[in-house]
């Protein structure tokens, strides 16, 4: 049964590296993880040698890691670089590591063919031969080899499942989040792990719902008793707290930064462009062949959170969608990406066009009381592209419980997730990246207000005021 969790920070499930030697090698093996923020520590027999290090500011332990007592002194963390400058030493402590600890990774220093196959006898994983090789080289495979042991790491969580695994997504998910989803499910099933999907708010953007039923996915509306009979949840493409604070987690795998994460079994957090680009190289990583449906799913989600590869897209997107595309189907890509603009979404983009009001390039609209979240994203991206505008705010009251806010930006000089927060965190709650946000504020906040008119007008007043405070144009003149 799910219970709830204590809140700490954990680790966005970091590798770290024991170094052993410091010769020169070596010396080059810890500058290239040190430039790259890698977490490692060094052991070198060499007394001198260590208090050179722990001047640099390195983590260094003097002494012989042959010796049996202090390797049982010391934390062997998963993967282990041994460079000494003596081959015969690297083969016999690669040999006594491997006895002792069957499942790290080693990495060993060979200096010929002949010296390459015995260590691999001993038990290494790699085999280094420094002449033939850079310290970037050997750091690029530690990377590989940390990005696959996410992917191992995340298929040993599923196959604790017992019963059947949630799979949990945003309020509104849009097609990053579904195809991640669907794809997890696809992983887990791969291990005879059966899962459901769900949302808790509503698909009302007219691609969103295309995607769902173009692609055929099955989704189930969020009910937390419903939840308790899951043995193993998951989150993708959120996290905990910013919609389901009382469900305990196993599995989060998101691509924006999160300050606090709620302690769980597996998480992966990185600072892709989606998070369906995350979902492809675990699938690589894997070695799963994805069904024609779930790779065009994947790269119409990488293609919509990136706007085509033009918003915060990093290296890992373009190598995600490269492997995507041979895999995908282009006629059911036109056919999601032709979906219709609905008549809703036409008129509040009329209504937000109507209400806005400008300060020099911001630009900020009411469109009042509206049924469809998704909407005021559309409006948001729709009057971005007006002359003269480089930011955008869109909100509305929808349900009679809450303010909902979309923000967007082409300011490369802003961050509009922290204005939002920053404009409305005495009112509600706020987040997003560089060139897109969201905000909610409970109508709590206005309870003294009785009709709809002087709701308008009130709430206009107080977030108008609070955002063009926040970017500096309180005092500009107003354009309409």
């Amino acid at each position: 049964m799910l219970k709830i969790t204590d809140e700490e920070d954990v680790g966005m499930n970091e590798m770290e590296y024991l170094v052993i030697g410091y010769g020169s090698f070596g010396n080059a093996i810890c500058k290239e993880l040190k430039n790259n923020d890698a977490k490692f520590f060094v052991i070198d027999k060499n007394e001198s040698k260590i208090e050179t290090l722990k001047d640099e500011n390195f983590d260094a332990i003097a002494g012989d890691i042959l010796n049996d007592e202090f390797l049982k002194s010391i934390r062997v963390p998963d993967v282990v670089i041994v460079v000494t400058s003596d081959i015969s030493a690297n083969i016999a402590i690669t040999e006594k590591l491997r006895k002792f600890y069957p499942n790290i990774v080693i990495f060993a220093r060979a200096s010929n063919d002949a010296t390459k196959e015995e260590l691999e006898k001993k038990g290494a994983n790699n085999v280094i031969i420094p002449q033939k090789i850079s310290a970037k080289f050997v750091y690029d495979e530690l990377k590989r080899l940390e990005k696959a042991s996410h992917a191992k790491k995340l298929l040993e969580t599923i196959k604790r499942t017992k019963n059947r695994m949630a799979i949990i997504v945003h309020d509104n998910p849009d097609p990053d989040a579904l195809s991640s989803a669907i794809t997890l499910k696809f992983i887990a099933k791969s291990v005879s792990v059966d899962s459901d999907i769900f949302y808790k708010g509503n698909i009302g953007h007219q691609e969103n719902r295309s995607f769902v039923n173009l692609l055929d996915i099955d989704l189930k509306k969020m009910d937390e008793s419903i939840i308790d009979i899951y043995d193993t949840v998951a989150f993708v493409d959120t996290v905990p707290g910013s919609n389901s604070p009382t469900i305990k987690s196993n599995i989060i795998i998101d691509h924006h930064q999160k300050e606090d994460i709620l302690k769980t079994d597996f998480v992966l957090i990185e600072q892709y462009g989606s998070t369906a680009s995350i979902m492809t190289h675990l699938v690589q990583d894997l070695d799963l062949k994805l069904p024609t449906e779930i790779a065009t799913a994947l790269l119409y989600g990488i293609r919509s959170d990136t706007l085509d590869f033009t918003r915060n897209t990093t290296p890992e997107d373009l190598t995600a969608a490269a492997y995507l595309y041979p895999l995908a189907n282009s006629d059911l890509l036109k056919q999601i990406s032709s979906s219709v603009l609905s008549t809703t979404t036409l008129n509040i983009i009329g209504e937000a066009i109507r209400n806005r009001v400008q300060k020099g390039s911001y630009l900020v609209s009411n469109v009042g009381f509206i049924r469809d979240r998704d909407s005021l994203a559309q409006a948001a991206d729709f009057l971005l592209k007006l002359e003269g505008v480089t930011t955008t705010l869109i909100y509305g009251i929808i349900d009679g419980e809450s303010i909902y806010i979309s923000a967007r930006t082409k300011d490369v000089r802003i961050n509009i997730g922290d204005v939002l927060k920053d404009a409305f965190k005495d009112f509600g709650s706020a987040g997003g990246r560089n060139g897109m946000a969201a905000a909610q504020i409970p109508l709590g906040v206005f309870s003294n207000v009785n009709d709809k008119d002087s709701l308008i007008k009130l709430s206009e007043e107080a977030i108008t005021k609070n955002f063009f405070k926040i970017v500096g144009v309180e005092d500009l003149d107003v354009e309409r």
